[in-house]
């Protein structure tokens, strides 16, 4: 483990990097009484890392940028809305970086060219002070084309393989920090109205077909905006209504083989 400290932000102001951890939002989870508001654990290889509806992140050696976030007393509001904010981050950082649009699947995955390049995972855990939020990113840098291919990753792409360049994670890193110490201040003093076209604009799922999967049902229609608390808005098949889609799995035609 190696500690790097700066002063000049929050978020990242104090970071620590492992060669090998099993997962940096678990390490962040069982510290977090002793760590400070942003802190940054960093590894260069995870072997247990957490996607979203428990599935596995694997890392290959120096080929991914994993970290997680440490975030205490975040506003009430702000807590539900951490992955979209965390996926706007992610697009800006990128776009810092490298001179390249990402999209975004709602809620919180990052595509280029339809390929999903970044998945996002928030956890919130109680704390001495209240709940705390674990914010983990994950992004496929180096990885090849053979790389997504041996592990049966059709649907999955990297910085190197979607945009044909070379990127340093380091200062892509820097960039993704200043992006999300920038999006919790907009929403925490704005809420998500300053952001609400950004993300509309970046999102693929809207004005397409969409299937959203919850533990209930199963049900199709189109998506047709997002909401000021994130929401996904549909018109589902059979009804003339709006609704709102707080959560659950959602599909869009064209994308990750979906009608394909």
């Amino acid at each position: 483990m190696r500690e790097k400290i700066d002063n000049t932000k929050n978020i990242g102001k104090k970071l620590y990097f492992f060669e090998e951890l099993s997962s940096t939002n678990d390490w962040l989870r069982d510290n977090r009484e002793e760590l400070q508001n942003g802190t940054v654990a960093l590894a260069k290889r995870q072997t247990g890392g957490k996607g979203r509806q428990g599935r596995k992140w694997c890392d290959s050696d120096g080929e991914s940028l994993s970290f997680s976030v440490l975030l205490k007393a975040l506003p009430a509001q702000t807590m539900p809305i951490l992955p979209i904010l965390a996926a706007v981050a992610v697009k800006r950082g990128i776009f810092q970086t490298l001179n390249v649009k990402a999209d975004l699947k709602w809620p919180n995955d990052v595509l280029i060219d339809g390929k999903k390049i970044a998945g996002i995972l928030c956890e919130a855990f109680p704390s001495e002070n209240g709940l705390c939020v674990v914010c983990g990113i994950g992004i496929n840098v180096m990885h090849g084309k053979d790389y997504f291919i041996q592990n049966d990753l059709p649907h999955a792409g990297s910085l190197l393989t979607q945009t044909k360049q070379k990127c340093n994670a380091e200062v892509l890193l820097d960039n993704i920090l200043i992006a999300l110490n920038d999006v919790i201040n907009e929403h925490v003093s704005n809420g998500f109205s300053a952001m609400k076209d950004e993300y509309a604009a970046a999102c693929v799922n809207i004005g397409k077909r969409v299937r959203v999967v919850s533990p209930k049902e199963e049900r199709t229609g189109v998506a047709c905006d997002v909401d000021l608390n994130g929401q996904l808005i549909c018109r589902f098949d059979g009804s003339e209504k709006l609704e709102a889609v707080a959560s659950g799995e959602v599909s869009v035609r064209g994308i990750y083989g979906y009608g394909e």
